[in-house]
């Protein structure tokens, strides 16, 4: 794991310059599984759940997938967004400001925070909220772990923070992960959160 850091912080310190206004870019960081938590106040164990795209169309909803694909998680240098454009150590813990691509795609939240398979934006401005993503890898001893927690962040620099929060909700028939304002309504105490595993090097997955 320490290598993958160290391949990490090379990646994102040749990325580490500010774009015009009009433009931005974006690097490759690293490659692996994104996958439902789920705990709640009955028990302290977090059921995982694997994610991935329903299908391969464009705006194809993000929802439970038994054949997990690697996303790839890249570091964006928006001086809309504001964020800094590399790695931040943050009491301890590793984060990451970006984007998740799969198939040339971005994980996008919809107006009512469903997330799905989009056009990613070309454009330094507001349509990288619904696509700029903070991922936090736990490395409070100085090693980073396998698995990140990410969430949308949904506002610049310039804005209010807001809370985000993981739920779940029904398009149709389908369970689908989305990332809003609003807390959950009678969950019955249950907490979600989007998890990052790294692409294991043993091939076996870790969910």
């Amino acid at each position: 794991m320490l290598s993958t850091l160290v391949t990490i912080a090379c990646v994102l310190a040749s990325a580490n310059v500010r774009a015009a206004s009009s433009n931005f870019t974006c690097t490759d960081v690293a490659s692996g599984h994104l996958v439902l938590g789920t705990t709640s106040d009955s028990s302290d164990a977090e059921r995982l759940k694997a994610l991935g795209p329903l299908d391969q169309t464009d705006n194809a909803y993000i929802s439970y997938d038994s054949s997990p694909p690697l996303f790839t998680l890249e570091s964006c240098n928006s001086t809309y967004m504001g964020f800094p454009p590399n790695m931040t150590w943050q009491e301890g813990y590793l984060v990451v400001y970006g984007r998740w691509k799969l198939n040339g795609k971005c994980v996008t939240a919809g107006s009512d925070g469903a997330l799905a398979l989009k056009t990613c934006a070309t454009a330094d401005g507001k349509a990288l909220v619904t696509q700029f993503f903070d991922t936090t890898f736990d490395a409070p001893t100085g090693v980073v772990s396998a698995k990140a927690e990410t969430q949308l962040i949904g506002y610049t620099t310039n804005d209010t923070s807001l809370a985000m929060y993981t739920t779940v909700t029904r398009h149709r028939t389908t369970d689908v992960v989305s990332q809003t304002e609003t807390p959950p309504f009678n969950d019955g105490g249950s907490e979600r959160r989007i998890l990052f595993y790294l692409e294991p090097t043993s091939g076996k997955l870790p969910f």
